[in-house]
């Protein structure tokens, strides 16, 4: 599973505590929106297609984060494109923007709580994406021996 990940680069240390705990506990593919970047290139070209081959888009709405014109372009990219978005929002910003998107409560004071329901979400995700690959794949199995019994 690929999730992409946007954020003002204030929170960075953040987004990287987040980020190593996907990885180290789920094994999770992430992108973040400032790695990666190669002179020359369109950025924002770059991000839709970083976000359009993503599974999951979490958008981290800190104080700063949610005046950023870019993590805001990014997460309304996302949900024009169908994308499952886990917002993580800090106590205190406004939430209007999310509509009827549930979101997890960031908290500056204990930000590991918000980071572990994260890992908890993405682990839920991940689980149910494996269960429909299997069955996807027991179908596919099972529509083989059928063709091949037939002839």
């Amino acid at each position: 599973m690929n999730i992409f990940i946007t954020y003002n680069t204030k929170d960075k240390k953040i987004v990287e505590a987040l980020k190593s705990n996907l990885n180290l506990f789920l094994g999770l593919k992430t992108d973040i929106s400032v790695k990666n970047m190669r002179s020359g290139k369109s950025l924002s070209e770059k991000i839709r297609k970083t976000i359009d081959d993503s599974d999951v888009v979490m958008v981290l709405l800190t104080k700063q984060g949610s005046k950023s014109i870019s993590v805001n372009q990014e997460m309304s990219y996302a949900k024009s494109a169908g994308k499952k978005i886990i917002p993580i929002v800090e106590n205190g910003v406004n939430t209007d923007m999310l509509e009827d998107i549930e979101y997890i409560l960031f908290d500056r004071t204990n930000p590991l709580k918000s980071i572990e329901k994260s890992t908890q979400i993405l682990e839920n995700l991940k689980i149910e994406k494996e269960i429909l690959s299997l069955i996807i794949s027991t179908i596919l199995f099972i529509m083989i021996i059928e063709s091949a019994g037939k002839k």
